[in-house]
């Protein structure tokens, strides 16, 4: 549990577009910020960071993390783009929060996502 790894657990939840393919539908992504609040205090979560697209992606992003051959395996195989745009906002929300420790875990869909 992230409580027992450091004095204040802070949790982002953000849908990024840049992990999103052409032909995927981010409108069509479930959000329920109610139910993730109360997953994330359950969990020990002190704070939410909950910012939206603007915010994040003020303009279109001047930097992009790079992931590599190994970005055309797995998930990327079939969704070309998708590790560049976890890499690019993970590195902007280390660089926002600045965590001793990160803790990475399945979201939990509230209705069926396609």
């Amino acid at each position: 549990m992230p409580r027992e790894l450091a004095d204040r657990v802070v949790v982002s939840i953000f849908v990024n577009p840049l992990q999103f393919g052409p032909t995927e539908d981010l409108a069509r992504y479930p959000r329920d910020l109610p139910r993730d609040r109360q997953l994330a205090e359950a969990r020990g979560a002190e704070c939410l960071f909950v910012p939206d697209a603007a915010s994040m992606y003020p303009g279109e992003p001047l930097v992009r993390v790079l992931p590599g051959a190994v970005a055309d395996t797995l998930e990327g195989a079939a969704r070309p783009g998708h590790f560049t745009g976890v890499l690019t906002v993970v590195a902007k929300l280390f660089h926002i929060v600045e965590p001793d420790v990160a803790v990475f875990g399945a979201r939990i869909f509230s209705r069926p996502y396609s």
